[in-house]
């Protein structure tokens, strides 16, 4: 019952943005996210607040996949959608099978993807999601204050300060990175850590960030620019 409450309460809230800014413009994008209940994150809040964010600097509509891990696992969830963003944490699951499917939609179906936050330590037990995203992690420093520095020039860097400042977030370990960066961190270990990039998945765009744990993340103005410029890159719009 809970979970269909949150799923309703978050359908209700995405429909509000087809009356966004871009409402009498060209025919928006279609957008997925995929999201997870919220244990470790708070996701109730998190996808709304996220999907309005994007919308301001993109004319795009979402739907939610909120835990459906049956069709994630044995349909072809990503047809008719222009870009996939996976917001999910499911860092013990391993089944190869769910893992296969959901690489499809991105390396078989040509669709464009953008992995946040938590989606980098899904199936971490095993080597065969971070390939899709090209980065490997398996954990992170505690809970704290960031610096994030630009390591390139780049149109998704377009609008983000050269030295940006977060409140709280959580720096991912990098273990391996086969990827284009974008930002870094450095860590407390003495090492820098990527913290967004972009790659291709086959021949499809794929664009990620370990940032997205905290609120304040979601709420800062130059994340939620990061992601749209993310979506707008993959999209072939940047």
């Amino acid at each position: 019952m809970k979970r269909q409450r949150f799923r309703a309460t978050l359908l209700c809230a995405l429909c509000m943005l087809c009356c966004s800014r871009f409402s009498a413009a060209a025919e928006p994008l279609r957008g997925l996210i995929l999201t997870s209940p919220g244990v470790y994150h708070n996701y109730e809040y998190q996808t709304p607040a996220l999907a309005a964010g994007i919308a301001d600097h993109v004319n795009i509509r979402f739907d939610v996949s909120l835990a459906e891990r049956e069709r994630w696992k044995n349909t072809d969830y990503g047809v008719g959608y222009d870009v996939l963003v996976y917001n999910i944490c499911m860092a013990d699951d391993t089944d190869p099978a769910l893992i296969a499917n959901m690489r499809r939609q991105t390396e078989q179906l040509g669709v464009p993807t953008v992995v946040l936050h938590c989606s980098m330590h899904s199936f971490r037990n095993t080597d065969l999601w971070w390939p899709m995203f090209g980065l490997r992690t398996r954990a992170h420093e505690p809970l704290g204050p960031m610096q994030l520095e630009h390591t390139t020039r780049h149109p998704v860097l377009a609008g983000i300060p050269a030295y940006w400042k977060l409140e709280e977030d959580e720096l991912y370990i990098n273990l391996d990175f086969e990827a284009e960066p974008l930002l870094s961190a450095p860590g407390r270990d003495g090492a820098t850590h990527i913290t967004a990039w972009l790659t291709r998945s086959g021949a499809t765009a794929v664009f990620g960030t370990t940032l997205g744990h905290s609120d304040s993340t979601l709420e800062d103005p130059a994340y939620r620019r990061l992601v749209a410029n993310g979506i707008l890159f993959v999209t072939g719009g940047l």
